[in-house]
């Protein structure tokens, strides 16, 4: 799988800023990964977290094998679908940090004992999660200018926002249907006769 050196700058630069090292070393490393390391250099640090001097013709074999066995190359695939849009390095990894937040919001729904409040408490908590990546992808079609072709990272920043304001509608028809079946639930037990009644 052929993927362009941004990407894999937007990968390593990830995987320094969620280091534990110290800010001094992040930074160092990180004016490293934008402005020196070749595309061997940045397969290798994101492998084993180490920057390695440009390597021999075998080593450089050894280590392209490894990444594409790797678990970055998938990764580095949803990016690409992404990337008709420029994001920049703290977009991305904000963007990444959406599907973490999911977990917690499902988590907390989870402790909900009414089955439908909980599922419209996830609900929710996705219909949060698509418009948060809507804001990101507003904020990435600003830098579209930047980009190889300005004019696709536009339609594409368009195209991914109109296809996320409809998951929204689907979220909103599941959230009434919910609401409408909670209504009807109680409607039921309200009309239900006491013990005592005698039904004629």
């Amino acid at each position: 799988m052929s993927i362009t050196n941004k990407v894999l700058k937007l990968i390593a630069g990830q995987k320094i800023v969620e280091s534990k090292l110290p800010k001094a070393a992040k930074l160092q490393l990180l004016e490293f990964v934008q402005n020196q390391a070749s595309e061997i250099q940045l397969k290798s640090f994101m492998l084993d977290g180490a920057v390695i001097k440009q390597p021999d013709s075998i080593t450089e074999g050894v280590i392209e094998d490894r990444f594409e066995a790797s678990k970055y190359v998938q990764e580095a695939g949803v990016i690409g679908n992404l990337l008709g849009l420029y994001f920049a390095a703290p977009l991305w990894i904000a963007w990444r940090s959406l599907g973490a937040l999911l977990s917690k919001a499902k988590q907390r729904c989870g402790v909900i004992r009414i089955s439908q409040d909980r599922d419209a408490c996830i609900i929710k908590a996705k219909m949060q999660m698509v418009q948060k990546k809507i804001e990101l992808i507003k904020k990435a079609s600003g830098d579209c200018d930047k980009a190889k072709n300005a004019e696709k990272c536009s339609e594409s920043a368009k195209n991914q926002i109109y296809k996320l304001n409809l998951k929204i509608e689907k979220y909103k028809e599941k959230l009434q249907k919910l609401a409408d079946a909670g209504r009807n639930s109680g409607d039921s037990k309200g009309n239900e006769p006491s013990k005592g009644a005698r039904l004629i």
